[in-house]
């Protein structure tokens, strides 16, 4: 009975050091990391824009969970950031034809109120009015524009690699 106990103290002194040790370590996620993977994963398909999205989503809540929720806006910040920087890089990889007359990566706002009809496509939320938990307007803001630029390079981006995927098709 004594061993049974003292193995039982044992453990439990042992799981209270590993849980010291792992809640002094610092959290670190890459969300980028995560929606790189997620989003070059992605096959040219019809579903193509929803499952952006899903990576989107998922990137952003793997982030939440890793700081417990703590860190909402944070996590919202990255997202945004990786989704900016990664449009910017599609965009600038385009031939000037296919970007639809805009000289830099469109806002939502500039695409919604385009004569190219993009605004019945990607609606254009008013962020104002998205209330999320812990997270300010201006950066719920800034994330529905990010994502609205994000999703037009995407989009963009494989119509064009369709396009010229069916010119390289030796019949």
């Amino acid at each position: 009975m004594k061993a049974i106990v003292k193995t039982l103290l044992l453990a439990v002194v042992g799981f209270a050091q590993m849980s010291g040790v792992l809640a002094a370590k610092e959290v670190k996620l890459s969300a980028g990391s995560l929606l790189q993977f997620c989003s070059d994963n992605i096959p040219n398909t019809e579903l193509a824009t929803i499952m952006d999205g899903e990576c989107v989503s998922h990137a952003r809540k793997m982030c939440e969970y890793a700081y417990d929720l703590a860190k909402n806006e944070y996590c919202l910040v990255e997202v945004t950031a990786w989704m900016r920087r990664d449009a910017d890089i599609r965009w600038q990889r385009l031939p000037e034809g296919q970007k639809l007359g805009f000289e830099s990566l469109p806002t939502a706002k500039e695409l919604f109120e385009s004569e190219i009809g993009l605004g019945l496509v990607l609606p254009l939320p008013d962020c104002s009015k998205i209330d999320v938990e812990g997270v300010s307007e201006e950066t719920v803001c800034s994330y529905t524009d990010a994502l609205a630029g994000w999703r037009t390079s995407r989009i963009i981006e494989r119509s064009w690699l369709s396009e010229t995927e069916n010119l390289i098709e030796v019949p």
